[in-house]
């Protein structure tokens, strides 16, 4: 269960995930609030071992740390306590008109839906040429998203960068956003932003993307291939805390799908609180854990003020 154990009064929806504490009391697990404040950092972690996703890691055994040094984490929560918050986000560029591109997506996104649970939300925008279009803002009915998704027709040109850039609007929109779903081909052509730039905008927005890759897979040393649009994407979800994908690569669609809301369900996310002065600046986070042999991703650092809280107790 969350526990929060620091008054709550905050002011602006720009970072996601905490819960409502008001008069400084302990939050119900499954409340979360519409307005947080941008001197609070979130920290979204997924934890894997060889046997796969771990779940029952304890606060004490998680050591977080800003530029090196250590800060008390006063936010603790598991994945499993809150309810998924999607925005799914969808490239309509010509290019998606070949092949079964624009097949998988709805059949990703269709199993997304599925798999969503009561108290879940989910918004879904399409994008194509320099227009996006919030197709589904935030609800839980599944079936606008199925007739939003009949609607699709590719067109256009590809300003992905664009778009990305604009992931944080749609979830400003909504109460809140866990994670955000891209899928697109990759086929850059058309942004007046440039892909560093976009990354920027969404890393500082605190939103994990998982990246669904539309494009035929290659082989690994050409999608690693640095300016490559395999390379861009994978830095997209990588600087972001996200998953990286290729749907009709080796895993199939309802396995890539499963692996998503998997680690959406299971995620930590740690907090701690910025201090009131100070000049804001991009701080590196890194994190410990104390338990040996596990994997995790994080987002790599936040733009903002140091933290309030240091030197908790090491973790061993």
């Amino acid at each position: 269960m969350a526990t929060l154990t620091r008054p709550t009064g905050f002011a602006l929806a720009l970072v996601a995930m905490l819960p409502t504490a008001a008069g400084g009391q302990t939050p119900p697990a499954a409340s979360f609030a519409e307005e947080v404040s941008v001197g609070y950092v979130l920290v979204p972690v997924t934890v894997r071992s060889r046997r796969g996703l771990v779940t029952d890691l304890e606060r004490d055994e998680l050591r977080l740390l800003v530029d090196g040094e250590p800060v008390t984490i006063d936010w603790f929560e598991r994945g499993s306590d809150a309810p998924i918050e999607l925005v799914v986000m969808q490239d309509l560029s010509g290019s998606m008109a070949l092949g079964r591109k624009l097949a998988a997506s709805r059949e990703l996104v269709g199993c997304l839906l599925d798999r969503l649970r009561a108290g879940d939300r989910y918004a879904l925008a399409s994008f194509a040429g320099r227009r996006m279009v919030v197709d589904v803002p935030y609800t839980t009915d599944r079936t606008a998203g199925r007739e939003a998704m009949e609607r699709w027709r590719p067109y256009g040109v590809t300003a992905l960068h664009d778009a990305v850039s604009r992931l944080p609007e749609i979830r400003a929109s909504g109460r809140t956003a866990r994670a955000a779903v891209l899928l697109t081909d990759g086929a850059e052509n058309a942004s007046r932003m440039t892909a560093r730039e976009a990354r920027e905008v969404v890393r500082r927005a605190e939103l994990p993307v998982y990246v669904m890759s539309l494009a035929r897979p290659r082989a690994p040393d050409v999608e690693r291939e640095k300016g490559s649009f395999a390379a861009i994407l994978r830095q997209l979800a990588s600087a972001t805390g996200g998953l990286y994908r290729v749907l009709g690569g080796r895993q199939p669609v309802a396995e890539t799908c499963g692996r998503v809301i998997e680690e959406l369900r299971g995620r930590y996310v740690l907090g701690f609180p910025t201090a009131h002065q100070g000049a804001a600046r991009w701080h590196e986070l890194r994190l410990e854990i104390a338990r040996r042999g596990l994997r995790w991703r994080s987002r790599r650092g936040y733009l903002g003020r140091p933290p309030e809280t240091a030197q908790p107790p090491s973790v061993r």
